[in-house]
């Protein structure tokens, strides 16, 4: 079943993928457009970029190709199409080279797309026979009717471009005139690699016989074999072409070796070729990917070494599969450069292609888009789950194509699950798997530099999952509140990861959290033993977030015994409650535009830090009472590896006999 989409006709399932994720394409002009222009800038660019980018994907179809020679608007009678309007737009070189505000601007821009803008883009397959006819159409500027051939707008605007040929000839006598035309079809179209410009037709006149020659088999002299016999003068010293017996030598070379030696070789009519026989080698090869696609067991896919809470999740799931007694594998992906990759936990499983007949991608929707469109091997599988995290309440539509990617999505929440309830594939709740593993030494305050005797407050976070949806500034005025005095033993720790120094967003944050000494930031890249000791010698976890798919760091605080200040929205509903931790009031409030992808309409949630200020007092007042303290921290078994475990191991079983056997 096919996922409903606003996508014009001319947009290929992968463009439909790539334009949902390649946001970062736009110059500020044209993300203000209205959607129908955005998206013929972004095909345009597919036609320039896909090809290298993304070569598996490209195609160019008939509606792409006719997108692209669409008229944008008229330059001095000029028609200016998509795809020219795209390079300009695009590039501030060529802006500043031709403007296109006048004529003999727009004539240059015109001239350096023909000439050398397609081939740049490796877009010549974009030129139309209608636009081949008009550039073999006699030029209005240069008089060539009495010439063997007439100077066409090509070979003119070639010309006008060349200040090397101007000084040589004006095109003003005939003798310059037909001078012009032996260079330009000798030595100018191999030069300049302009063959793609010809039209069949124009070919196959340089390739009938010229009259006033007695012609047969054997010396047939084409206008192509005369126009290279008349400006190459060796070639006319060792041939006189007034003699049959020279003229036939002459043919006979130039039909064996002359042409190709020359370079004139896609000037000449070629014969279909029969089709090309295909060697078993060669279907072997064409099949090698594939041997593996019914051997059951399943490939996880995700970053399995990095830094992250979205690598904690495939983590997870490797640890719940050795229970299972299911083959599988994990196939790693490589996070951002600049995201830590330093656990190596999981690192024995890792294979470079993928083993077995089932994925599960354990990313979100986005991520496996961008997979797709780089590692289309990774889904050449018989069955894909899409294991997919998603913070808001709605699954975008625009982004609906994305489920063409799968055969059923995982929600760890059952708020992610009615996120999904539009999919066109099954959607099971699969909570994910929360287990802290036992420290190999005994964290002290000291190692982390953090002070004795006082109530700390712990928030961890990392930078990559947008600031505006994990709100520390939430975090921060709930703390102002709750101690206002600033003489209260307590202290607010934020744990930040993956920071970007130079980001404007950072600077804000660390400028906030200085107006206020007893804040404390650490954002040095800390083992995952280290972040969880971190969790152990602070006091209580607060997370006044707008929204969570999750919330593992929630779920690991509560594992780890700490009391759970959270704001009462979004995933983590499914384990907090007021009997086992401390739910924030909140109200919901529509997201600002640009703030978090796919946020356009959709609502978050803003925590009442009034509410979440009580909660703070309360605990901080508290602190020797352990017992009210820890009836509140314990989280369900439904999070343990052995009963996630037991649900996988059930529903893939359940694929294997139904769905794998299909």
């Amino acid at each position: 079943m096919k996922a409903l989409t606003d996508y014009p006709n001319f947009f290929t399932q992968a463009m439909k993928l790539c334009f949902i994720v390649r946001e970062d394409i736009y110059p500020d002009t044209i993300e203000l457009q209205p959607l129908p222009k955005k998206q013929i800038y972004f095909a345009m660019w597919w036609i320039a970029h896909a090809p290298i980018e993304y070569p598996q994907h490209f195609k160019l179809t008939k509606q792409l190709k006719e997108q692209a020679n669409r008229k944008a608007r008229i330059e001095y009678n000029y028609i200016i199409t998509n795809f020219m309007d795209y390079i300009l737009k695009s590039r501030k070189d060529l802006r500043e080279l031709y403007s296109t505000n006048t004529k003999q601007e727009t004539d240059k821009f015109l001239a350096w797309y023909y000439i050398y803008g397609l081939k740049e883009y490796k877009a010549t397959d974009l030129l139309t026979e209608n636009q081949k006819k008009q550039l073999a159409k006699p030029s209005a500027e240069v008089d060539s009717k009495e010439n063997i051939f007439s100077v066409t707008n090509l070979m003119y605007i070639v010309w006008s471009q060349r200040e090397d040929l101007k000084k040589i000839t004006s095109l003003n006598t005939r003798d310059e005139i037909n001078w012009y035309i032996k260079w330009f079809y000798i030595q100018g179209c191999k030069e300049l690699d302009l063959f793609y410009c010809l039209n069949p037709e124009f070919i196959k006149n340089l390739n009938k016989p010229v009259k006033g020659f007695k012609q047969n088999n054997n010396n047939t002299i084409t206008y192509l074999m005369y126009l290279l016999w008349s400006y190459d003068p060796l070639i006319n010293q060792k041939y006189d072409l007034n003699i049959d017996e020279q003229r036939s030598k002459y043919a006979s070379w130039f039909k064996s070796q002359g042409a190709k030696e020359k370079g004139l070789g896609k000037l000449l009519l070629t014969s279909k070729q029969s089709p090309m026989s295909v060697s078993p080698l060669f279907l072997q090869y064409l099949t090698k990917d594939k041997p593996n696609q019914n051997i059951f067991g399943v490939n996880l896919v995700g970053y399995a070494t990095g830094d992250l809470g979205i690598g904690e999740d495939v983590r997870m799931m490797v640890k719940c599969f050795e229970k299972t007694g299911i083959p599988f594998c994990v196939i790693n992906r490589k996070p951002d450069k600049n995201i830590s990759q330093s656990d190596n936990s999981i690192v024995h499983y890792i294979e470079k292609t993928p083993k077995y007949a089932i994925t599960i991608l354990c990313m979100t929707g986005l991520e496996s888009i961008d997979l797709w469109l780089k590692k289309t091997d990774l889904f050449q599988n018989k069955y894909i789950i899409g294991y997919w995290p998603w913070e808001l309440p709605n699954w975008p539509k625009k982004w609906f194509p994305a489920y063409n990617l799968v055969n059923e999505i995982w929600a760890s929440t059952t708020f992610t699950q009615k996120a999904y309830a539009d999919s066109p594939v099954p959607v099971f709740h699969f909570p994910m798997a929360v287990s802290i593993k036992q420290l190999t030494k005994k964290y002290t305050r000291k190692y982390f530099s953090l002070p004795k005797k006082r109530y700390l407050f712990l928030f961890v976070f990392d930078f990559m999952s947008y600031v505006a949806r994990k709100n520390p500034y939430a975090c921060i005025k709930a703390f102002e509140k709750a101690f206002p005095l600033g003489s209260e033993k307590a202290n607010l720790v934020l744990k930040i990861s993956n920071i970007q120094k130079e980001n404007k967003q950072w600077q804000h944050l660390l400028m906030k959290c200085s107006e206020d000494k007893r804040i404390i930031i650490i954002d040095e890249t800390l083992r995952r033993e280290e972040v969880l000791g971190l969790f152990d010698v602070c006091d209580a976890y607060l997370s006044l977030h707008c929204s969570e798919g999750f919330g593992r760091t929630l779920a690991e605080a509560m594992l780890l015994r700490k009391p759970v200040i959270a704001t009462n929205f979004s995933g983590n509903v499914d384990f907090i409650n007021t009997k086992n931790a401390y739910p924030v009031k909140y109200s919901l409030k529509k997201i600002k535009k640009g703030v978090y992808p796919g946020c356009k309409g959709q609502m978050w949630a803003h925590a009442n830090t009034s509410d979440a200020a009580l909660y703070m007092q309360a605990l901080f007042k508290s602190k020797n009472n352990q017992e009210s303290i820890t009836l509140k921290t314990a989280l369900s078994d439904e999070y343990t590896i052995n009963n996630c475990s037991i649900r996988y191991k059930e529903r893939i079983e359940s694929i294997r006999h139904q769905d794998l056997n299909k």
